[in-house]
This record gives structure tokens, sequence and C-alpha cells, in this order.
């Protein structure tokens, strides 16, 4: 038996790519992109296949990289960078193995070639990347990136209020306009929940590559109040917290605390409005 590498990316490793003898005759390697290992194959011979892209690991005169391939990889964000070589590059499919091809073929079964998938690891449809010249790639969809995560979020995060809920079963907000939540005085709301998502859609397909943890913060996501010309000192109720959760229910590392002398809200009504947009950004 053999392992079959597809469109791998390996950086920063000792050795890249180190296959033993009694896997050697069987193994398919295609597509490799490797950057700043020590040795690139044991043993030497091996190579790396089809289509190999080998980047440098150099920098320029401001520690840049000169072959860009990672967003942040040392904040765990590995969506691609910008103009990086493993954008639109992919090898879409491998022959069928030679020896596969022999077993098979006296029982009447045909080749099976070797395919890249069609959704990245975060579930989105692999898809051209506009910025970069195409095709780069080889086979019928010379589109896909190589590595897990495909170059293909071009929207940023949203946000939904998860409490107070928005037209909630109990009647507790007043307002029926979708993202506007109005309570009377009698519901005692110590804080308010609000969670970030990078999907346009929460029940639908991805299409996001997740939220970069590095950039919620609060400096980055920034929840404001509105006064009112009746909000005065003997206002009953306050804003207390505002907590940043992931649609995991994760916490993410955003809170912000809002000291309650100054966080009073209207003696007649509350109203928070659910923020539209926020500063935080996607992995991508």
């Amino acid at each position: 038996a053999g392992p079959t590498m597809l469109n791998n990316i390996i950086v920063n490793f000792d050795t890249a790519v180190a296959v033993d003898a009694t896997s050697r005759p069987n193994t398919v390697i295609g597509g490799i992109v490797t950057q700043g290992n020590n040795t690139l194959s044991t043993p030497a011979n091996i190579g790396f296949g089809d289509f190999p892209i080998l980047l440098s690991s150099a920098r320029d005169a401001n520690g840049v990289l000169i072959d860009p391939l990672f967003r942040n990889p040392t904040g765990a964000n590995f969506y691609l960078d910008a103009l990086s070589r493993a954008i639109d590059s992919s090898v879409d499919s491998l022959l069928d193995r030679p020896l596969m091809v022999t077993i098979k073929a006296p029982l009447g079964l045909g080749e099976s070639p070797i395919l890249s998938p069609d959704r990245d690891s975060r579930g989105q449809v692999r898809a051209d990347d506009p910025s970069v010249q195409t095709p780069q790639g080889f086979g019928l969809n010379p589109f896909k990136d190589r590595g897990a995560i495909d170059r293909v979020d071009k929207d940023g995060p949203g946000s939904n209020l998860i409490n107070p809920q928005d037209n909630d079963s109990l009647g507790i907000d007043r307002d029926s306009a979708l993202t506007v939540v109005s309570t009377d005085t009698t519901a005692i709301i110590r804080n308010f929940t609000i969670s970030l998502i990078d999907q346009t859609n929460p029940n639908g397909e991805p299409d996001g590559s997740d939220i970069d943890d590095f950039t919620v913060t609060s400096d980055q996501v920034i929840v404001t109040r509105r006064t009112s010309a009746t909000d005065g000192a003997s206002s009953a109720g306050f804003w207390r917290m505002v907590t940043a959760a992931a649609r995991t229910s994760k916490v993410r590392a955003a809170s912000s605390i809002f000291d309650s002398a100054q966080a009073r809200v209207p003696v007649a009504s509350r109203t928070l409005t659910q923020p539209s947009t926020c500063t935080m950004t996607s992995s991508g």
C-alpha cells in the first residue's frame, strides 16, 4: 500500500516528505507546495511528484516573505495570502495507480482517478480568485487552490443578537421590526449577548472561512449605546456587560464592561438595535 498526497502545503518541517521503503512503489504525489523545510524529501530521489511549487523562505528588507503563502500562520490563520502561488493552481485529478489498474482491468473495472475535493475544509465551494492570473491549475477545474482552505471568502463577518432575543415568543420584545429589540420597564435585562458569525445564512450552506480570533477584541468589536433626553439618574435598568460570543457558543476574546453608572437606559423603554456591521475580519 502507499499514500496519495495531492495539493498539500508543507511548511517549516524538519523533513517535508518522508516515504518508507515499503510504501515507495505505490506512493502518488502531486501538487505539493513547500516552504521553509530543512530537508525536502527522504529519500532525496522520491521528489515531489507532478507540478510541485517550491516557495522561497527569503524575506525582503521589511521582513515580508518574498513568496507569500498564509495570512497569519503564527496566529493559526492559514487562509492563503493575496497573490500566493498556491491560489488557483491545484492539480484537479491524478491518474489511477498503475498497480490498481492492473488489478482491476481483468475484473472489468474501470480506472478510478484521484480527484481533489470541490469543497474546502470549511465547506466552501472552491472557486476562482479573480485577483490572480488564471488558469494556473491543471484538470477540469483549474480554479481550486492548493491546501485546506480556498481563498473564496470575500465578505466579512456579521452579528446576531442572542440576548435579549429579537421577536421572542414570550413577547418581551415589543418591537416587531427585525434587528430592533424594545422592552418595557418590567423586563429586567442585566446583560446582552451578541453572536459573531461568518456565514450569510446561519442555517444555510457554509460560505465563510470563520472569524479570525485575533481580530475579536474590544478595539475591533465596537458596541455603542444611544441615550435619550429622558434618560436621567432615576433610570431603573442598566446595561452592564457586552459579551461577544461565537455561533458555536464558544466565548470569543472580546468582552466590554460598561460602567453601570454610565450605561443608563430610558425609564420608559429600553431599545437595543442590533449592529449591522462589525470591524472584525474573517480569516480571509
